[in-house]
Order: C-alpha cells, then structure tokens, then sequence
C-alpha cells in the first residue's frame, strides 16, 4: 500500500528541501539518475516493529559529503556476529525489501580483538526521509530520541515494544523483560507508553555505571515489576 497522501506531499517537501531530485512513476519515487524504484508504505505492524528497532540498534547516519557534490544518506542498524543477530539481520531485509522495494546491503565488521558483527546498510535517500519525517533523530541519538508518534496505538506501540526488545533488550530466566539504554528520557517515554497501552508496568529507570581504562559509561535500564507472556511481545520469528 502506497503511503498517504499528506505522508506523501511531506516526504516530497522534505526532498525538495534537501536539493533531492526526483519524480514519482507508479506511486514509486524514483531520483534523478537512478534506476531504483522505492516505495512508501504507510505505517503497519512490520515498520512498527522496524521503528523500534531502529531506536535500539540503528541510526539515520549524518549525511557525508560526496567527492562529486551532494550527500550520501544511510541508515544504518547493527546486530550481533551470532546465529540470532544474522537470523534478525535476515529478519529486517525481508521488511526492508517488502515494503519499501529495496534491497539492503550487509556488511560484516571486524572488532579488534571481540567479535565480528554485522551492518545492514540502507543507502536510499528516500528511505532516510521517510524515518526521518517518523521522529527518528539525524546522527547521536543520545537526548535526541523519542518514541515515534506514529506508533502510538495498543496494536502498533506492542510491534514497536517487539523490535525494541529484540535490539535494546532481553528477558530473563524469571520472564521480566529488560531495557537497556543510555537515554534516561527516552526509557521513561517507554515505561508511560507501556502502562497506557498494554498495562505492562516497568520499574523507575536504574544506571548500570561501567569503568573501561580511565573512561566512566552510564547505562540505564527498566525491568518489568512482573513476568510477562513471550508469545505477546516477543516476535517469534527473530526471538529464540
């Protein structure tokens, strides 16, 4: 399904705001020069899921100057070197490749002296405005993240919960699930939009302070304040 009208005239103004040649041929955009055809969905259960995930483990990457002029635009979303991580990465292509026509590209990183991990790189303009238009925020997430409005229904924020979990989170042997972020602010968004739309309740936000060498990290985390049912919120397809 081709995304709304107004979505649409947004994601045209933006475009043309950013210099970004191009046309629509059979409600696909298509820019100058290129042969790829991108679709815009309207938000559904999968790009719900997507969104939270991108919150968790993905950024819209700060356009980088090209040595021809212009900018390249990328999102880009991690995921563990590991049997679930590829399972996932494999997960999020095939949303990627159905709703929007594209075709991500998967890269794999080396770690010096840990373990490898995977890139799956979106390099579409497009695409970038589209998340962009959603609420994601541009390079650092850190204070600059929100839950995407779009999301803000009972069956839409429970797709979002599941990709944020399957990225920023797990859940324990006693089924409390657990987020991980450094975003204090964000979290407490999560933990009111939980108890408004699913009534699942989450502890106040905890920090987790790491020392590496001379340097000090904080991380914080919210627990559930009781088990929860995996098969409500965990997508079975990419959670084992």
């Amino acid at each position: 399904m081709f995304v709304g009208i107004l979505l649409k005239d947004d994601i045209i103004t933006l475009l043309n705001s950013w210099n970004i040649e191009h046309r629509i041929e059979h409600s696909k955009f298509v820019l100058k020069r290129s042969r790829l055809r991108v679709c815009l969905p309207a938000i559904n259960k999968d790009l719900a899921y997507l969104l939270g995930f991108i919150c968790g483990d993905g950024c819209l990457v700060k356009p980088q100057p090209r040595k021809k002029g212009g900018y390249r635009f990328k999102v880009s979303i991690c995921f563990s070197g590991s049997k679930k991580g590829k399972a996932q990465a494999r997960y999020i292509c095939d949303i990627i490749r159905k709703y929007f026509n594209y075709e991500a590209r998967v890269f794999i990183k080396k770690r010096k002296g840990g373990k490898d991990w995977l890139d799956v790189e979106v390099n579409s303009v497009v695409i970038y405005a589209y998340f962009y238009h959603l609420g994601l925020p541009v390079g650092e997430k850190y204070g600059k993240l929100n839950v995407p409005s779009a999301v803000f229904t009972e069956t839409l924020f429970k797709k979002f919960l599941q990709g944020l979990i399957n990225s920023d989170g797990h859940v324990r042997r006693d089924r409390r699930i657990v987020l991980v972020q450094k975003d204090i602010n964000f979290l407490n968004q999560v933990r009111k939009l939980c108890s408004k739309f699913l009534n699942i309740k989450f502890s106040v936000p905890r920090p987790n302070i790491k020392k590496v060498g001379d340097r000090t990290y904080t991380w914080y985390y919210i627990l559930t304040l009781g088990p929860e049912k995996l098969d409500n919120f965990l997508a079975k397809s990419v959670a084992r």
